[in-house]
């Protein structure tokens, strides 16, 4: 934070990309990176900060911390309209009542590196 806090470069600095919540009995990765949120955001200089969740409701649990910029990844759908549906029944209809934007910030055009992920075609 020290050194990019204020670097006029930057969109955004994201403090942690998917923090879990864990499953399981396992703790997961959230008391983690609830404290680095918290850490980051007392020395946040001028860059916004964000959170990569895989889910909504994860991003919902840094707002009360400050989060600047709400992200969440809507990772390999099984088919094009299948990601097509989520992005217009879940998310614009919200977006639209809010005075914010959304983009794509990559593009992954390429095989799954999973075999798993491989095996359902992605």
């Amino acid at each position: 934070m020290k050194r990019y806090g204020n670097d006029d470069r930057l969109l955004a600095i994201e403090v942690m990309n998917k923090p879990s919540p864990g499953h399981k009995g396992q703790l997961g990765t959230m008391p983690f990176a609830l404290s680095m949120f918290q850490t980051a955001k007392s020395l946040q200089g001028t860059v916004p900060l964000t959170l990569g969740s895989a889910r909504i409701g994860t991003a919902k649990l840094f707002v009360p911390l400050g989060l600047d910029i709400i992200e969440f990844h809507d990772n390999l759908p099984h088919t094009p309209a299948e990601l097509e549906d989520s992005i217009y029944a879940s998310i614009a209809p919200t977006l639209r009542k809010y005075p914010i934007g959304t983009f794509f910030w990559c593009l992954m055009a390429k095989r799954a590196y999973l075999k798993g992920q491989r095996l359902k075609g992605r």
